[in-house]
């Protein structure tokens, strides 16, 4: 995390798993439309030594074209799990804000050699190499699979289906039989952890 590429690849993950952004939110394919990246101006951090929650304003998505209703998602700091969505994206825009200076209206995830967005392929290839490591298929996996499996981890935790639904932003339950990868052999080592643990969505409005 101490380069600008590894704080923009952990960035990246963070939006992807914790924030639930859909990887055309957050990053621009070849000839992609900028218009509904999250931007640098859609963060919120709340609280200041310590750091308590980040929030990002995905004003438009893809059940949200035209931006007509907010939709806020708020990440807790949990610190404690070595892998916290807050510290990392601070530490990534203390990163970007030395190279890319009063930027606030550009994407927030910027490519170091040209400040185009964050190319959506790279974020796939990055979760591919990932699960290479763990000595899984890498051919089952993309950077949607970020959604799908916290998505996964917040059902097998015992969350309200109505908050997944919230964090997620669907408009419906079809996360439940196209996002939720349930195995109920494991759940018994994961319930004990509490939503704080797990860095949850504390507040989401529509």
């Amino acid at each position: 995390f101490n380069t600008y590429k590894g704080s923009l690849n952990a960035a990246a993950l963070c939006v992807g798993y914790y924030l639930g952004g859909r990887v055309e939110e957050y990053t621009a394919y070849s000839t992609g439309d900028w218009s509904k990246i999250v931007r640098f101006c859609d963060l919120t951090f709340i609280g200041h030594q310590p750091l308590k929650s980040l929030i990002i304003d995905f004003r438009k998505h893809k059940a949200n074209q035209h931006g007509l209703y907010c939709a806020k998602v708020e990440a807790l700091c949990c610190c404690k799990q070595g892998m916290c969505p807050v510290h990392i994206i601070w530490q990534y825009l203390q990163f970007r804000n030395e190279i890319w200076s009063n930027a606030n209206n550009s994407p927030l995830l910027l490519q170091l050699n040209n400040g185009y967005p964050l190319n959506s392929n790279h974020v796939n290839n990055l979760v591919k190499n990932m699960v290479t490591k763990l000595k899984l298929n890498p051919y089952d996996y993309s950077s949607h699979s970020l959604r799908s499996g916290r998505a996964t981890d917040l059902s097998r935790c015992n969350v309200k289906d109505e908050h997944i639904q919230k964090w997620g932003r669907w408009r419906s339950d079809c996360w439940k039989e196209h996002y939720a990868k349930l195995d109920h052999s494991d759940i018994a080592e994961i319930t004990s952890l509490t939503l704080s643990d797990l860095g949850v969505v504390r507040n989401v409005s529509f």
